[in-house]
């Protein structure tokens, strides 16, 4: 804030013009006035003598009425003359008020320019902080800007890596979803193949032990006519009680073709067509679709048929019928 070293006297010194008594002139108190009475009365005095002197040679030193008179005329004269010098010292008491007037008023404005001086040194001063303020202010507001221009491609970039990853993330889980959903799907078919070989040795059992007497079925030449047909339908019979569906064989030949080989999906093609669970011809077309009808007609004809799990004689037919 600004503090004045000049207010307290410029103020001291506006207060005696405004509380400056107005002009007025008393002879009585006038010192000049009183220099010239004791000046003119010892004139007069000096004046009145000399007029006694000179009448007191003219009466033979006998003092007389006219020589008091003339002294007294004498005397008056000087004292009257006092009284006409009144106007010249009332002019002189009025310009010795103006002067002192005037020089209050050049005290004023001696303060007022100290006073205005002293405030433009502190409005430079306070210009030049102001300045100093701005520009501080106007370097920090771009290292500010710089800051955040580098904070926000960091965060920008970070926000792309994490996006990459997290989309790398969701895509290798999504791998390792369908890996497991894979592993799931040739377990569950694994299992449900292992429980068909089971039900297809339980069966074969019942069947070995229930049998009075073992029938010998020849080549595929050697059947009556309509045979073949015979069998196929009592096989399509049995799938259809069993509950299997061509489209649910071709998934589950499929799922272990390409899980455990072709090995055990020609096995499990072997059991259902020696239970008669599937017709030769829905065998022939599961075994087309599947790319592999082909490999699994020479691999019969390598072993002659006998390739089959737990082979009986209904197995024995249905693969020859196959070739």
């Amino acid at each position: 804030p600004y503090s004045s070293a000049w207010q307290d006297k410029l103020s001291a010194a506006v207060d005696r013009i405004l509380n400056r008594k107005a002009f007025s002139y008393d002879y009585t108190s006038d010192p000049v006035y009183a220099a010239y009475g004791a000046e003119y009365k010892k004139l007069g005095k000096a004046a009145a003598e000399d007029v006694i002197g000179k009448t007191a040679a003219y009466t033979g030193g006998y003092a007389n009425s006219y020589s008091s008179t003339a002294a007294n005329a004498a005397y008056l004269s000087y004292v009257s003359k006092l009284s006409d010098k009144l106007p010249e010292l009332y002019e002189a008491a009025l310009k010795r008020y103006d002067n002192e007037t005037a020089s209050m008023y050049d005290e004023y404005e001696m303060l007022r320019s100290l006073e205005n001086d002293g405030y433009s040194r502190y409005r430079s001063t306070v210009s030049d902080h102001a300045a100093e303020r701005d520009r501080l202010a106007k370097l920090l507001a771009n290292e500010q800007n710089a800051e955040y221009k580098k904070y926000t491609a960091a965060a920008d970039a970070k926000y792309k890596a994490d996006s990459l990853a997290q989309k790398k993330e969701r895509s290798e889980a999504e791998l390792a979803f369908k890996a497991e959903q894979a592993q799931a799907d040739r377990e569950l078919a694994l299992a449900k193949l292992e429980k068909e070989l089971a039900y297809k040795a339980e069966t074969d059992g019942r069947k070995n032990a229930g049998s009075e007497k073992e029938t010998t079925v020849g080549a595929p030449s050697e059947l009556p006519a309509g045979a073949g047909d015979a069998e196929t339908d009592a096989a399509d019979e049995k799938g259809t009680e069993n509950g299997i569906t061509l489209n649910g064989i071709k998934n589950d030949f499929y799922g272990l073709l390409t899980g455990q080989g072709i090995e055990r999906a020609f096995t499990y093609i072997d059991g259902l067509i020696s239970e008669g669970r599937i017709s030769i011809q829905a065998a022939r077309s599961v075994l087309s679709e599947c790319g592999v009808l082909d490999e699994y007609l020479a691999k019969k004809r390598r072993t002659g048929g006998s390739g089959a799990s737990g082979s009986s004689s209904g197995a024995a037919f249905a693969v020859n019928s196959l070739m």
